[in-house]
């Protein structure tokens, strides 16, 4: 019988293969007749064959095909059944004198070609569920793996001859990537071993606030993560801006973060693997991002099976899926597109209220002058295939795009001419790789990624011909060669090469009169790097680094060493120092604050070593940690000193808005994290204290605080999660943002001949404390092959009123001055249905 290999039927046997042992068994001849009288074929088989036969009852009722079933019984006992003409069978069962399977101790999973040794000179490979049978040996003395990524954890002291199979455990030898602490503030968050925090969505618990894994909006509720104006577009890590982030989609650079300019994140949450974030002693392999890495995969492993999602809330609807192909092919895919076209939710409105508050957007409705229609909406879609046709090579192909779009017009009431007006943000992102095994210490990879970032604005008036188009254009191409050699069960030697052109334009162009300003730079890096890694005495490990990069347009060559050192102890303490230096030749900068509208008004733009300088970062970090009795405690010291930045990429708005001025900031932190499980509870808060300041040494003062110090932060939460109900409540709190005040006797300078805003010293205010409480429920219901969650979430439950941002404008008429003040987002229900099979 010739096998059908479509996807419905390999995730059927290997998902019902998972639970055969937990099921009651039909054996021998009882498997055939069930078989015959339900699908109207029959059998020939010799009756002491059909002994050894066995198959979950379960698999025999609820199965509807008939091929699913004969396949799975070919895995599991060696036999080979053929149909020899319509509806009759033949079956032949071959001898062996030995039977193994192989499960991962951990997940209780099969281990599939699975390498052996068997009497220091038998090769064989375990099939699709584990087994491997073995012919023609009258013993067994000795079982040796052949692959490196796992051991034996129960080497069989007797290898008897039998029919039934002898269950051998292994375990994933994970020594250098050991985990030591799990749930980090939320199932699917985990604090590694060098200190990086780990999340994985698809185990993903509650968080206040969220109705689904959003990665960005988890960040913040890690100590010294924050977004000070509430949007993901402007997250900083230890007090720099966004843009000091480097934020990697399977080594692809994502040059846009957000969808509705800033709310939700643009990664689909239900297509996302794993996500690798480091606030300092990241890997030599990471260029760029003087502040944080965060590090993207969404390509699955081959152990997982088949799994589609359908989701929807009431801003938008996504669908995911991860088709395992066979055991050598698997793709993904996942789109969502928003409802809010169409469907005017609480959700929707409160969101909109908060991003377009003190832009061109509201502004202009505000006036009676016009009568204004909007529309918006945003998407994403993406696609990966991995492909492994053979122990030593893996390749992966992966396309992401995601779009945000606002289209406005203007009608004049007088003259009844209508303008329209647009708004449009999208990034696109492809890899490619190839990943080869040489030899069990030895492996290379070759990365390939594509980034392309398109900011457009096209704002027309009704009341003037006058058009403005406004873009930035970001192209990121990039090539990454590694090899790593396994020196030996302790350490291991990572060595590589990086490729980086970026082009990057900026243009502004009028029709009336005819003005195009358009600026355009291309950027070449080379980079080599090595780093070791290794562990001793099972207590302490090392990673060691050191990057170099040469940068062609400013005819640079710089050096970035890492370190990242971990002790522990036995009885759960540790002990870590990590220190980093980074270069990074990109920043966004806003020219003027009313550009694109005034939503995303910053542009991205290359350093130029004139205005605009290479920025380098050096940062050390001392720590400790507690893990014991469900007890976490974390605390560190950091100090973080960033050097050659432009003040255009800070976001001013006072007496420095339009100077452009080379200086540094400083910053020196305190952060603290204590966490409590019990049974089913976990409560936990995080501690943020902060001191970062600018030094620009051409202004005056030249010492003052940074726009984005907020001096104390904190972040409090409580969650339960039992029989599928999952509750959350949390709280953030920090100080007030820095501002600069005017005076107030005297607001306006030169008011007849240039006036301007009489700004006191910068930055020497603050607005009031910022304080929120979120809040999270959801249900799940287990079917047999599937489940169904449904849920709600509150965000800013007390309806709190705060001021997230505040700056100074003069009139039209630029006589007096105007005091703008960005409000939090108001009280903001959400709700969500998910189906998973």
């Amino acid at each position: 019988m010739k096998k059908t290999k479509n996807i419905l039927f390999l995730f059927c046997f290997i998902a019902l293969s998972q639970f055969a042992s937990s099921q009651k068994l039909i054996e021998g001849k009882a498997i055939f007749k069930q078989l015959e009288n339900r699908f109207q074929v029959n059998f020939n088989y010799l009756p002491e064959d059909a002994q050894s036969f066995e198959v979950p009852e379960s698999l025999l009722k609820s199965s509807s095909s008939l091929e699913e079933i004969i396949y799975f019984i070919e895995l599991h006992t060696y036999s080979n059944i053929t149909e020899y003409k319509d509806g009759y069978y033949n079956i032949t069962s071959y001898t062996y004198d030995f039977c193994f399977q192989f499960i991962n101790l951990i997940n209780e999973k099969e281990v599939s070609d699975l390498a052996l040794i068997i009497n220091q000179n038998v090769e064989a490979k375990t099939n699709t569920v584990g087994k491997v049978f073995v012919n023609n040996l009258k013993q067994i003395d000795h079982i040796q793996l052949r692959s490196s990524a796992y051991e034996l954890e129960n080497t069989p002291t007797q290898f008897s001859k039998s029919k039934r199979c002898q269950t051998v455990y292994v375990i994933q030898n994970e020594t250098l990537d050991e985990i030591f602490i799990v749930d980090y503030l939320a199932k699917g968050i985990r604090l590694q071993n060098d200190q990086g925090i780990e999340i994985n969505p698809k185990e993903f618990g509650s968080l206040p606030g969220l109705i689904n894994p959003d990665v960005f909006h988890s960040l913040q509720y890690v100590p010294g993560v924050l977004s000070p104006t509430e949007s993901i577009s402007e997250i900083n890590t230890r007090g720099g801006t966004h843009d000091q982030n480097l934020i990697l989609w399977n080594g692809a650079r994502m040059y846009q973060t957000g969808h509705f300019f800033g709310m939700i994140s643009a990664l689909n949450p239900f297509s996302l693997h794993e996500v690798s974030v480091y606030k300092n002693g990241s890997s030599a392999r990471y260029g760029e991002g003087v502040s944080s890495v965060m590090n993207i995969n969404t390509f699955s492993s081959f152990e997982e099976n088949h799994q589609t999602t359908m989701h929807a809330n009431l801003l938008s609807g996504s669908f995911s899926t991860q088709q395992k192909i066979n055991n050598r092919f698997q793709i993904q895919a996942s789109a969502r597109y928003s409802f809010t076209d169409f469907l005017n939710s609480i959700t929707y409105q409160n969101f909109s209220d908060r991003v377009f508050q003190n832009t061109a957007v509201t502004e202009n409705a505000s006036n009676e002058v016009f009568i204004q229609e909007q529309g918006f909406f945003f998407r994403d879609v993406s696609f990966e295939m991995q492909c492994q046709p053979d122990e030593k090579n893996h390749f992966k192909l992966g396309f992401m795009a995601f779009e945000n779009q606002l289209n406005f017009d203007e009608t004049s009431t007088d003259e009844m001419r209508t303008a329209s007006n647009l708004l449009e943000q999208k990034n696109a992102l492809a890899v490619a790789s190839w990943k080869h095994q040489w030899n069990e210490k030895q492996e290379s990879k070759i990365n390939t990624t594509a980034s392309y970032y398109n900011l457009f604005a096209k704002d027309a008036s009704p009341t003037s011909s006058q058009i403005l188009n406004q873009e930035n254009e970001v192209l990121d191409l990039g090539l990454q060669l590694q090899h790593k050699i396994q020196l030996n069960e302790n350490g291991n030697l990572l060595l590589g090469y990086n490729f980086q052109e970026i082009g990057v334009s900026n243009s502004n162009i009028v029709n009336q009169p005819n003005i195009e300003i358009v600026d355009q730079k291309i950027l070449h890096i080379h980079s080599a790097f090595a780093e070791t890694k290794f562990y001793f005495l099972n207590s302490f490990e090392a990673t060691l680094g050191l990057r170099t990069n040469y940068y062609s347009r400013i005819n640079e060559a710089v050096f970035e060493p890492r370190l990242n050192l971990n002790y522990r102890f036995n009885n759960g303490h540790k002990l870590f120092i990590l220190g980093q230096i980074k270069h990074q030749s990109l920043s966004q900068v806003i020219d003027q604050q009313e550009d694109f509208f005034g939503i995303e008004k910053r542009r991205w733009t290359l350093n130029n070593n004139n205005d605009f300088q290479l920025a380098k970062s050096h940062q050390i970090e001392v720590g400790w940690n507690f893990n014991q009795q469900n007890w976490l405690l974390q605390t560190n010291l950091y100090y973080k000193t960033v050097m050659g930045l432009n003040s255009s990429s800070q976001g001013f708005q006072n007496q420095l808005e339009n100077v452009n001025i080379i200086g540094d900031y400083t910053a020196f932190g305190w952060e603290a994290l204590v966490q409590k499980k019990w049974r089913n509870w976990r409560v936990w808060s995080n501690f943020a204290l902060t001191q970062n300041n600018y030094e620009f040494s051409a202004f005056t003062p030249s010492v003052f605080p940074n726009n984005f110090e907020l001096s104390l932060s904190n972040a409090s939460g409580i969650t339960f999660e039992n029989n599928g109900y999952s509750l959350s409540l949390g709280s953030r709190f920090h100080t007030g943002k820095p501002t600069t005040g005017i005076n107030e006797n005297s607001p306006i300078l030169d008011p007849d001949i240039n006036p301007s805003i009489n700004f006191l010293s910068p930055n020497t205010d603050n607005l009031p404390v910022y304080f929120q409480v979120n809040a999270s429920a959801s249900k799940q219901i287990e079917f047999q092959k599937s489940q169904l969650q449904f849920g709600l979430s509150l965000m800013n439950v007390f309806n709190l009123n705060t001021e997230l941002n505040q700056f100074y404008q003069l009139n039209e008429d630029a006589t007096q001055v105007e005091n703008r003040i960005l409000q939090n987002l108001a009280f903001t229900p959400n709700a969500f249905v998910s189906f998973i099979f």
